[in-house]
């Protein structure tokens, strides 16, 4: 058994210590490395300084010497084997196939609005494809989506036919052994449905499975439903239609009887006018008369007193008459 002395153990603490250190400034300075790796080989297979297409069904990987021949989703379960390989292996390597791996994965990922665009441009009027992924990457299947209703199911119909026509349908996928790079397309159906696989899991959780009975007795129930929507909405219009007629009819009744009311008031009023102008032009004519008479009787008591003084005037000249007689 060793003996160790203190200043033997100190020594040796501090440099494991010191060695400690240096591992995680190696693994900071990997790290850093691995990202400017990534983006670097990222970017070049963005700019088309590698090929990875060889033909339409057949990549390679560009970081490998051996030249083997893949699909697409193998060359991207290729990749993500590599990227997330031992950490022995070279940074510069992992990085190279962790770049491979995004490209194919957003590439694949931006092939679901292509084939959308295509598919519309055909006249099938899809509304989305979804590209399946697992944890391998892309699983090489895709759904696409119509719409639920009627017409959505015709452009299904016309879609699984279009692909039979060329022998791309699902009985040919099944039973060929190779399928080249074609696209094969059938509409999706009971054993689909239960499937279990990827396929089967994203139908059982974005839709529900419904034979042509049965979407005619939904639409049937649907259609009951909103006729009868449509007749409870009708009748509440109806009576609030009633509503709005009574109370139109009682304001109408209430503004005749305003009217009523003004133009019985201004009756009144002009009629208040009229006698009060009647009486005043009675007040007044009787006042004319009035003066009438008092002028007549003026000029009737004016002739008199003229008649009067005419007579004393007449009078007096007899009596100086008659005492004149007399002195003579």
């Amino acid at each position: 058994m060793a003996h160790i002395s203190h200043a033997d153990e100190a020594l040796i603490i501090g440099v494991n210590r010191k060695a400690t250190g240096m591992s995680h400034q190696s693994e900071r300075i990997r790290e850093s490395d691995f990202k400017y790796y990534e983006r670097r080989y990222y970017d070049d297979l963005k700019n088309g300084c590698f090929t990875i297409k060889i033909s339409n069904s057949t990549y390679r990987c560009p970081f490998c010497l051996d030249r083997q021949d893949y699909s697409s989703s193998e060359l991207l379960k290729h990749a993500s084997r590599f990227a997330k390989g031992s950490h022995s292996r070279e940074i510069e390597d992992r990085a190279k196939h962790f770049a491979l791996q995004l490209y194919i994965e957003r590439y694949v990922g931006e092939s679901g609005t292509k084939l959308r665009e295509e598919f519309t441009l055909k006249g099938f009027r899809p509304l989305r494809v979804h590209p399946l992924w697992n944890h391998n990457g892309h699983s090489g299947f895709a759904i696409v989506d119509f719409s639920t209703e009627w017409d959505g199911f015709t452009n299904a119909i016309n879609f699984e036919r279009s692909f039979e026509a060329e022998h791309c349908g699902k009985k040919d996928y099944y039973s060929l052994k190779c399928r080249g790079d074609r696209l094969y397309e059938w509409l999706a159906r009971d054993d689909d449905y239960h499937m279990n696989s990827i396929i089967g899991v994203h139908l059982r959780k974005k839709g529900d499975l419904k034979t042509v009975s049965e979407k005619q007795a939904d639409d049937k129930r649907k259609t009951s439903q909103l006729v009868s929507s449509l007749a409870n909405t009708l009748k509440m219009k109806n009576k609030e239609l009633e509503w709005v007629r009574s109370k139109y009819d009682e304001i109408d009744l209430s503004l005749n009887k305003v009217i009523e009311q003004k133009e019985e008031m201004i009756k009144s009023f002009n009629n208040e006018i009229q006698k009060m102008q009647q009486s005043d032009r009675d007040h007044l004519e009787k006042i004319l008369m009035d003066h009438e008479k008092a002028r007549l009787r003026l000029e009737a008591q004016k002739k008199e007193l003229l008649n009067r003084e005419k007579d004393l005037q007449r009078r007096q000249e007899r009596n100086e008459n008659e005492r004149e007689r007399r002195y003579i």
